[in-house]
């Protein structure tokens, strides 16, 4: 399973789902996405999203489902593609809610103090903090731009 966001404005997310999974789509096909593209407002957890939730949370997927989840749930827009496959949004406000609860995260003492992540290799903890730290930042400018995020939960 893999994680990716986007924040995005009201008028875009007006479009449907069938344009927010093209756009999915074509994003996970970039290289990378830095400054002067069209995809710097995406962030990619990837792989490691659960272990980024247990930071966050404390908790696996609680048994209200991914919707549920502090950063990475939302209202549910529909299931796509694969089996598990899902995109969910969080309106403008949960979205400054959100800034405003990574923002006040300790990375380091929340990293350190969760028991999941202590038997495994450092470059694995390495990743989930900058995940952690790309989220902040994903986050912060969302909250900043008055955007809506969209997250696209891709299947087991």
């Amino acid at each position: 399973m893999s994680v990716t966001i986007w924040h995005l404005n009201e008028d875009e997310f007006d479009r449907g789902l069938d344009y927010l999974e093209n756009r999915f789509t074509i994003a996970q096909g970039e290289e990378e996405w830095g400054e002067g593209t069209d995809f710097n407002s995406f962030c990619e957890i990837g792989e490691v999203w659960d272990l980024v939730n247990l930071v966050i949370s404390g908790d696996s997927i609680p048994t209200q489902g991914v919707e549920s989840l502090v950063v990475l749930g939302g209202d549910m827009i529909g299931e796509v593609d694969e089996p598990g496959g899902l995109i969910t949004v969080l309106t403008r406000q949960e979205v400054v809610e959100v800034s405003h609860f990574l923002r006040e995260l300790g990375i380091d003492s929340a990293v350190t103090t969760c028991e999941q992540l202590s038997n495994l290799p450092d470059f694995v903890i390495n990743e989930v903090r900058q995940r952690l730290e790309d989220l902040q930042s994903f986050y912060a400018s969302a909250a900043q731009e008055g955007h809506l995020v969209v997250t696209r939960v891709y299947g087991p």
